[in-house]
């Protein structure tokens, strides 16, 4: 078991206890405001408390210690500002006349946080440690992952990334909280600020909290995220409670700021001013049925969106590159051309019109003494050329004018562990890390590489000796050095081109597989359902995988085979029971 005395109780990493961390450069003298609970506090003898990451109407999150798994954890704490005070010795207790609203939202706290912890194997989710009562509130376990928020993440490589890129970040994200949904789970807060970017290149949902906290006219603090938050969470006057395509205008609104490095704009806006517009940069590049599924999902009134994640991830696919768009490009005006009517091909040729006659025109006077004088420079080169070779100048200097091919030997020694810099060049030159073997997320992470370098994927190859999103080429090597700010281009792997679908596969529910097939590396468009009747089989789950359980290579398209088969009830029976 660690010692926790040499715990930074910013970072929760062991920096042998000094007081400013070199790791995080937190301040381990500083307090967490009298509000919340203090640094180093232990909550059941096992968590120990450090600073406070984030908090709203809710409560408090905390970086924490699970002292006895030894492994950092995030801790949330139900404490809705307004109806809690903190004692003394850490405890919670309710605000007079607050009675209501506390246990009605820490009822709903366990019961959404135990929901949560049900969902195993999401892969978009935070795995729950334990949820429990103490002190006089409820505390909600998770274990932490190294990475930064999604917002975080698109400030350090460039603003924006390409649909290829956001592809396959989002779907297992969407898959999740469509999962979410069918299990009663609404977020109604997805945003780059609720999207946590792990070091193991996977999205994940962040900040679930219960409904009050997101929802105006509410007895607490209300937490709503300007251009991510929907039309029905501001209190309009509108017949449309919360649902799931809440979540949808939430979700199309991270992919939009994603994909277009700015946010919508926030729903107050766009009910006096409705104009949806994108710049004509992105509506060139971006598939179609992107741009539609976008459209349809920012539909500002609830009755016009996409209304569930499912028909939203549906729409993300080239099937529904048909649909209409509802942006408008923004494009520099330029006068607009008559459109010429269209004429029926003749097979005659129409004889051209004559060419109008030009104007002679009389030829320049040449100045005689300019005339002479280029000829003279003329006739001293040639006979500074000839000297040249006959006097064997260009043998002494190297050049052999008998053998062209042959190439000129030199003493001095190439230079080959620069980039982009002359030999006379005063720029700072820095060494280049060696990228192959490593993650490409954890590359992008590394604050000690982005501050000198910038890196971009230029290609993705199948390879054997490394996993899926390790760098297997770079561009430049780590025997050179580069100015600062250079790109470094690499080649990720997509990890081996055949692998073994699991035989457990059988038996799980469609997203279920569809999950750990996208975890495998298979692409989700060559999943296909296909839907079968067999009343030996379990109800709603695959019972058969073509081609199989085994090696299969990944370009493969995947049928799963899913029972559609519902087992009638004892109601429907027809017998009637002797009396």
């Amino acid at each position: 078991m660690l010692n926790t005395e040499r715990l930074c109780l910013g970072c929760m990493n062991d920096n042998g206890g000094e007081k400013i961390c070199s790791i995080c450069g937190f301040d381990n003298s500083a307090q967490n405001d009298a509000e919340y609970l203090p640094l180093g506090f232990w909550i059941k003898d096992r968590y120990l408390v450090g600073r406070v990451t984030e908090h709203n109407g809710e409560g408090a999150t905390y970086v924490g210690w699970d002292n006895k798994e030894d492994a950092i954890v995030n801790i949330r704490e139900y404490y809705p500002k307004g109806a809690a005070n903190r004692n003394a010795d850490g405890t919670v207790q309710i605000a007079v006349g607050s009675e209501f609203t506390f246990n009605e939202g820490i009822m709903s706290f366990l019961e959404l946080n135990r929901k949560i912890a049900s969902l195993v194997g999401l892969p978009s989710l935070f795995t729950t440690v334990e949820v429990f009562e103490e002190g006089g509130t409820a505390y909600n376990i998770t274990k932490a992952v190294q990475g930064i928020t999604l917002r975080e993440f698109l400030i350090r490589n460039g603003g924006d990334l390409k649909w290829e890129q956001a592809r396959p970040l989002f779907l297992p994200l969407i898959t999740t909280v469509a999962a979410l949904h069918e299990a009663g789970i609404i977020h109604r807060g997805i945003s780059p600020d609720t999207i946590f970017v792990g070091r193991d290149g996977k999205l994940r949902l962040t900040d679930i909290c219960i409904r009050s906290v997101r929802m105006s006219n509410s007895n607490l603090a209300i937490q709503l995220f300007p251009g991510f938050s929907a039309l029905e969470q501001y209190g309009y006057d509108i017949q449309y409670r919360d649902g799931k395509y809440t979540d949808v205008y939430g979700m199309a609104a991270t992919l939009f700021r994603v994909l277009m490095g700015k946010a919508p704009l926030d729903v107050p806006e766009r009910v006096s001013n409705d104009n949806m517009q994108i710049p004509a940069r992105y509506a060139d590049v971006l598939p179609k049925y992107v741009l539609a599924a976008l459209a349809n999902g920012l539909q500002l009134m609830p009755q016009d969106r996409i209304q569930d994640m499912d028909s939203f991830r549906i729409a993300l696919t080239p099937v529904s590159g048909d649909a209409t768009v509802a942006f408008t490009p923004v494009a520099t005006p330029t006068p607009a051309a008559p459109t010429p009517k269209a004429e029926p091909v003749k097979s005659v040729a129409t004889p051209k019109p004559p060419v109008a006659a030009q104007p002679v025109r009389e030829p320049k006077k040449v100045n005689p003494a300019v005339t002479s004088s280029i000829i003279t420079a003329l006739v001293l080169i040639i006979i500074a050329v000839i000297l040249y070779f006959a006097l064997g100048l260009g043998d002494k200097l190297g050049i052999n004018s008998g053998n062209s091919s042959t190439a000129p030997t030199s003493s001095a020694p190439t230079d080959t562990s620069s980039v982009g810099s002359s030999p006379d060049s005063n720029e700072k030159l820095y060494q280049v890390p060696d990228l192959i073997g490593k993650k490409f997320t954890d590359v992008i992470a590394n604050t000690d590489y982005t501050t000198l370098f910038k890196f971009e994927v230029v290609s993705k190859e199948y390879n054997a000796e490394h996993e899926r999103g390790c760098i297997i080429k770079q561009e430049i090597t780590r025997e050179q050095t580069a100015p600062k700010g250079t790109t470094i281009k690499v080649v990720v792997s997509l990890g081996p081109r055949t692998v073994k679908i699991p035989a457990s596969i059988i038996g799980k529910t469609y997203d279920e597989a569809v999950i750990e097939l996208m975890k495998l590396g298979f692409d989700f468009n060559n999943i296909e359902k296909l839907e079968v009747y067999d009343p030996t089989k379990p109800s709603g789950v695959v019972i058969e995988v073509e081609p199989g359980t085994g090696k299969v290579d990944l370009d493969s398209g995947i049928i799963l085979r899913v029972n559609s088969y519902t087992p009638p009830s004892e109601s429907d029976g027809t017998d009637t029971p002797e009396q």
